[in-house]
């Protein structure tokens, strides 16, 4: 566990760490840091921590401004010799308000608000992992497919699949860095994958809906998509179609 403190008394810091290390002796602490010009340099060249503690007077300015701007994912205790901050620092992901001096019983219990958020989190995450596996399990739709390269017959996972495109009668599966040759249709293949994953964006192209990174309208209100690996052409979906694809990307 990394913990990143904002500080800009020694005194204080010094005293917090050893409050964190007596509750969890192989915790790493980083910092402190003194101002919100040393805590943006720290962000732009670290990984997130997994905590940080944070006064919120430090020497060129408050530690909120910062998290207002630039909000990380990571819960903030803050921690203060005044009062008249707390509704701000709850509003910037404060996950409690400490007032100094730390006591050793409120900091203990600013950790357990830290472990059961861990654990709610976890849960959530594992409760999804779940319902995928359920949903995949249950699903009517294709998990594999069994496609030819170079005169081998290879098993395809559907989820690697990020367009399928047709040319003279034969249609190519493309995932991200491989191109194989479908035993089937493209209407065959449409049926046989989930709606909810793969759009029929034109005669041409099937999409995986992992593969779009940008969409753009264009002329008689087109629509381009751009995918994240190239395309033989461009991928360009009719105004009859698009107002059902945006939908599809919103579901």
């Amino acid at each position: 566990m990394t913990i990143l403190l904002l500080e800009d008394n020694r005194k204080a810091a010094d005293d917090l760490a050893r409050l964190i290390r007596e509750w969890k002796p192989d915790v790493r602490i980083e910092g402190p840091l003194a101002s919100l010009e040393a805590t943006a340099r720290w962000f732009a060249t670290h990984p997130l921590p997994d905590l940080i503690f944070a006064d919120i007077e430090l020497s060129d300015g408050l530690s909120l401004t910062f998290f207002r701007e630039q909000l990380p994912p990571v819960p903030i205790i803050f921690c203060t010799a005044y009062d008249r901050y707390a509704l701000e620092a709850f509003e910037s992901a404060g996950v409690d308000y400490l007032l100094k001096p730390v006591d050793p019983e409120k900091l203990t219990r600013s950790f357990g608000k830290i472990g059961l958020l861990h654990a709610i989190f976890a849960r959530e995450e594992f409760e999804e992992k779940i319902s995928r596996v359920i949903r995949q399990l249950t699903s009517p739709y294709r998990r594999t497919l069994v496609v030819h390269r170079r005169g081998r017959l290879i098993p395809l996972n559907v989820e690697e699949i990020r367009f399928a495109y047709t040319e003279n009668d034969i249609v190519y599966l493309h995932t991200r860095d491989r191109r194989y040759e479908a035993d089937s249709s493209m209407e065959n293949l449409e049926a046989d994958l989930d709606p909810h994953q793969f759009f029929r964006a034109n005669r041409q192209f099937l999409i995986a809906r992992d593969a779009i990174a940008e969409v753009h309208r264009g002329f008689a209100r087109k629509l381009t998509v751009t995918l994240h690996i190239p395309t033989p052409v461009a991928v360009v979906i009719s105004k009859a179609k698009a107002s059902a694809f945006l939908k599809w990307m919103e579901d």
